[in-house]
């Protein structure tokens, strides 16, 4: 076996369609990081003339002296066959001695247990706690079983719907009957997706941070928009929801006329049946709830000007499409956007042939209580399993690390 620096070429004909391939793990990735200064690399191993294990790395300046590798989603390759996990370890840490790295962030795109829906543990299912004994017993370091979201790494829990066999209909119909209902809403109320282009990131970027300054995080600024539309082209898209106000209120106001109209040939009946009183209780509770929707709407759009209700970024890449972030203005979150654009994307993937529907992260808390368990509970109305990874492990690659860990509490 040899290991070796791998071109762009060698590397994506091999990755493109491994088992483990993340959109981290791609050339497109690399651009990305290559766009913000970092220096990247494609490590692999050559076996037969064959590439049998590569990974993408990352890096980055340690204490002024030293460089870190992140090999971020890696490394690809079968952690079942021994004798390539040692030689794969072995040798980067020698190339990482000679690029004088500190150490090396490795998490392997693996999941460790099988859960359901509700994060339970699946029984009789898939089990792989033998490759984290395996990557200690070659000489990396494990972080654990965290649970939440760390800036240094990448989330360790995800929530995944598979689209493999499935068809728009049966998905909707395994939803949750809440996330139903609030599609359904936003098709009442007439909201229409479109995909903008590099020219309009402005508007997400407005969306993002109106988010960002509600619920207290700091949003990317707009070069890594900016940069993953020209690294991912196509690949990379943001939807967003708007809503015509005008198009919306002549809807509601045809609605209003015919229930009135029903409650009308109602009332002029003389006596009423036991089933006609009912509906009579039905067509008020509508014109009701038609109302005070048509007065919101001319309340809130009141310059008749068509407005972004919200907008979500997505990755499309092998078999998956992967959402990133969302974001939306909140006076106007009762139309549904968010779940217009991925009842859109949804059909989108399935149109195109994608196996996968990635929500992407989640804390892997399901207290009710807990603080990020509405990112979860909304996931999780759309149906689909929690899917819990390895985690990340540090391969030490010089002595100075015990020094700098000491500091930084890095494992």
């Amino acid at each position: 076996m040899q290991f070796k620096e791998l071109n762009e070429n060698e590397y994506t004909s091999f990755a493109l369609n491994h088992p483990y391939a993340s959109f981290q793990q791609t050339p497109e990735m690399m651009k990305v990081k290559q766009m913000e200064g970092r220096k990247t690399c494609y490590l692999g191993v050559v076996k037969d003339d064959e590439i049998v294990a590569a990974s993408c790395f990352t890096q980055l300046p340690v204490m002024k002296t030293f460089t870190y590798l992140y090999a971020n989603r890696g490394i690809l390759m079968d952690y079942e066959d021994d004798e390539l996990v040692h030689f794969y370890l072995e040798e980067l840490k020698k190339y990482g001695h000679k690029i004088n790295a500190l150490y090396c962030r490795i998490d392997p795109n693996v999941q460790l247990i099988q859960r359901d829906l509700l994060g339970n543990v699946v029984e009789g299912g898939f089990d792989n706690h033998s490759l984290v004994q395996k990557m200690i017993q070659n000489g990396c370091r494990y972080c654990g079983e965290t649970i939440g979201f760390d800036m240094r790494s990448q989330v360790r829990f995800m929530f995944n719907l598979n689209l493999k066999g499935k068809d728009a209909l049966t998905l909707l119909k395994e939803m949750d009957s809440r996330t139903r209902w609030s599609i359904r809403k936003s098709q009442e109320f007439n909201v229409s997706i479109r995909e903008i282009a590099i020219d309009e990131l402005d508007i997400f970027k407005k969306i993002m941070n109106h988010t960002a300054q509600r619920n207290g995080f700091t949003d990317r600024d707009m070069t890594y928009y900016q940069n993953m539309k020209k690294a991912f082209g196509d690949k990379f898209k943001i939807l967003i929801a708007e809503l015509d106000p005008q198009e919306l209120c002549q809807k509601l106001q045809a609605k209003e006329n015919t229930f009135m109209q029903e409650e009308k040939e109602l009332m002029d009946k003389e006596t009423l049946t036991k089933k006609q009183k009912a509906r009579l209780i039905e067509v008020r509770e509508i014109l009701q709830g038609t109302r005070k929707h048509l007065k919101e709407t001319q309340e809130l759009f009141s310059d008749g000007k068509k407005q972004v209700l919200s907008g979500a970024s997505f990755i499309t890449t092998g078999k998956e499409v992967v959402y990133l972030s969302a974001g939306s203005y909140d006076k106007y979150m009762h139309y549904y956007g968010v779940f217009a654009i991925h009842w859109t994307m949804i059909q989108w993937a399935l149109e195109h042939g994608y196996e996968r529907y990635n929500f992407y992260g989640i804390s892997g808390n399901f207290d009710e209580n807990s603080e990020d368990y509405g990112i979860y509970e909304f996931k999780k109305g759309f149906n689909g399993v929690v899917e819990e990874y390895v985690g990340d492990f540090i391969l030490e690659m010089n002595p100075m690390f015990k020094v700098y860990n000491k500091m930084k509490k890095i494992v």
